[in-house]
Protein backbone atom coordinates (compact mmCIF):
# COMPACT_ATOMS: atom_id res chain seq x y z
CA UNK A 1 0.00 0.00 0.00
CA UNK A 2 2.45 2.29 0.95
CA UNK A 3 4.35 1.92 -2.61
CA UNK A 4 1.06 2.98 -4.27
CA UNK A 5 0.38 5.97 -2.41
CA UNK A 6 4.79 6.95 -3.70
CA UNK A 7 3.08 6.27 -7.44
CA UNK A 8 0.47 8.77 -6.83
CA UNK A 9 1.91 12.41 -7.67
CA UNK A 10 0.93 15.58 -4.70
CA UNK A 11 -1.10 17.49 -7.35
CA UNK A 12 -3.51 13.98 -7.78
CA UNK A 13 -3.39 13.56 -3.77
CA UNK A 14 -4.36 17.25 -2.59
CA UNK A 15 -6.99 17.23 -5.56
CA UNK A 16 -8.71 14.02 -3.78
CA UNK A 17 -7.95 15.34 -0.62
CA UNK A 18 -9.68 18.54 -1.91
CA UNK A 19 -12.46 16.97 -2.97
CA UNK A 20 -12.98 14.78 0.03
CA UNK A 21 -13.32 18.17 1.90
CA UNK A 22 -15.85 19.49 -0.57
CA UNK A 23 -18.15 16.37 0.21
CA UNK A 24 -18.17 16.94 3.83
CA UNK A 25 -19.34 20.30 3.28
CA UNK A 26 -21.86 19.42 1.19
CA UNK A 27 -22.74 16.59 3.41
CA UNK A 28 -22.79 18.82 5.63
CA UNK A 29 -24.72 21.66 3.85
CA UNK A 30 -27.53 19.20 2.93
CA UNK A 31 -28.09 18.12 6.76
CA UNK A 32 -28.65 21.69 7.67
CA UNK A 33 -30.81 21.70 4.32
CA UNK A 34 -32.82 19.20 5.32
CA UNK A 35 -33.34 20.48 9.29
CA UNK A 36 -34.84 23.99 7.62
CA UNK A 37 -37.51 21.88 4.58
CA UNK A 38 -38.52 20.05 7.98
CA UNK A 39 -39.05 22.95 10.23
CA UNK A 40 -40.83 24.57 7.27
CA UNK A 41 -43.19 21.06 6.82
CA UNK A 42 -43.80 21.04 10.46
CA UNK A 43 -44.93 25.01 10.16
CA UNK A 44 -46.84 24.26 7.15
CA UNK A 45 -48.30 21.28 9.59
CA UNK A 46 -48.93 23.53 12.47
CA UNK A 47 -51.20 26.37 10.12
CA UNK A 48 -52.91 23.11 8.68
CA UNK A 49 -54.17 22.45 12.06
CA UNK A 50 -54.57 26.04 13.31
CA UNK A 51 -57.02 26.05 10.62
CA UNK A 52 -58.82 23.12 11.41
CA UNK A 53 -58.95 23.93 15.23
CA UNK A 54 -60.64 27.67 14.03
CA UNK A 55 -63.12 25.88 12.37
CA UNK A 56 -63.76 23.23 14.99
CA UNK A 57 -64.10 26.14 17.53
CA UNK A 58 -66.07 28.13 14.49
CA UNK A 59 -68.54 24.84 14.20
CA UNK A 60 -69.02 24.32 17.74
CA UNK A 61 -70.03 28.33 18.85
CA UNK A 62 -72.64 27.54 16.21
CA UNK A 63 -74.19 24.78 17.20
CA UNK A 64 -73.61 26.24 20.80
CA UNK A 65 -75.88 28.93 19.62
CA UNK A 66 -78.17 26.49 17.82
CA UNK A 67 -78.95 24.95 21.08
CA UNK A 68 -79.08 27.95 23.12
CA UNK A 69 -81.93 29.23 20.55
CA UNK A 70 -83.85 25.59 21.19
CA UNK A 71 -83.44 25.94 25.05
CA UNK A 72 -85.28 29.44 24.84
CA UNK A 73 -88.00 28.06 22.09
CA UNK A 74 -88.46 25.58 24.68
CA UNK A 75 -88.98 27.25 27.95
CA UNK A 76 -91.08 29.63 25.50
CA UNK A 77 -93.49 26.80 24.24
CA UNK A 78 -93.77 25.51 28.40
CA UNK A 79 -95.18 29.41 28.86
CA UNK A 80 -97.68 29.10 26.30
CA UNK A 81 -98.69 25.49 27.58
CA UNK A 82 -98.82 27.39 30.99
CA UNK A 83 -100.16 30.41 30.45
CA UNK A 84 -102.69 28.54 28.07
CA UNK A 85 -103.75 26.40 31.16
CA UNK A 86 -104.60 29.56 33.44
CA UNK A 87 -106.61 30.69 30.57
CA UNK A 88 -108.49 27.92 30.67
CA UNK A 89 -108.56 27.76 34.78
CA UNK A 90 -109.82 31.20 34.48
CA UNK A 91 -112.41 30.34 32.17
CA UNK A 92 -113.22 27.35 33.86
Amino acid sequence: MQGEDDEIPPQVKAMIQKGQEMIMALKAQNAELKAVVDNKVIDQEIKELDYKTKQVESETKIKEAEMKQSEVELERDMLSIKAGKSVTEMVS
